[in-house]
């Protein structure tokens, strides 16, 4: 997992802080993930925990597709593509893709 990608949706999310909340949303925690999102990725511990929301972004983010998490937001996907971290249909840079997808989209091609 690429730690650059991983903070820079962090700072943009919530400045690092743990307690941050979406005032419109279930949205919580550094990595800003909605209520229902950490449930079904089965997240463990307290999404406004640093250290839980920190290993749940990066067990999520193990699957390039959920990018989409975070470009939904128009002004995140502008921040992301301006970082260069995705492309302009939205899906994430091949370099940043974690290892095993890199092998495994080459498998299947």
């Amino acid at each position: 997992i690429n730690t650059e990608l991983l903070l820079f949706i962090v700072k943009h999310e919530s400045g690092f802080e743990e307690a941050a909340k979406n005032q419109n949303s279930s949205a919580g925690g550094i990595a800003q993930f909605l209520k229902s999102t950490w449930e079904n990725a089965g997240c463990a511990g307290d999404r406004f925990n640093g250290l839980d929301n920190a290993e749940c972004l990066i067990q999520f983010m193990r699957n390039p597709a959920n990018i989409s998490h975070w470009t939904a937001d128009d002004q995140m996907f502008v921040w992301l593509f301006e970082a260069g971290f995705i492309e302009e249909n939205g899906d994430l840079m091949r370099e940043y893709w974690p290892e095993s997808h890199k092998t495994i989209a080459v498998d299947n091609l």
